[in-house]
């Protein structure tokens, strides 16, 4: 399962409007805490999950964060861990 590579993160649900067709549909954004030796295979595991989740739909694109985002997002989570 995708949980076993994943240490952590956050997530955020937007919900937009699709101006050409006028539907709305949900987008989630994910930020998540995975070792890059963990991560090969990665993008099909969690296109499958997100397939059996929604039934049909399987846009997922899984990409690794530039090292310069590193430090604020560590310091972000330090700050949400520590509300707990």
């Amino acid at each position: 399962m995708v949980e076993a590579h994943v240490a952590g993160g956050i997530a955020v649900e937007e919900v937009t409007r699709d101006a050409c067709i006028g539907e709305w549909h949900p987008h989630l954004h994910l930020i998540s805490d995975v070792d890059v030796s963990e991560a090969v295979g990665l993008q099909g595991k969690v296109t499958a999950l997100w397939v059996s989740v929604t039934g049909d739909r399987d846009i997922v694109d899984v990409r690794s964060f530039q090292q310069t985002w590193l430090r604020p997002l560590q310091h972000m989570f330090a700050v949400i861990d520590s509300r707990k």
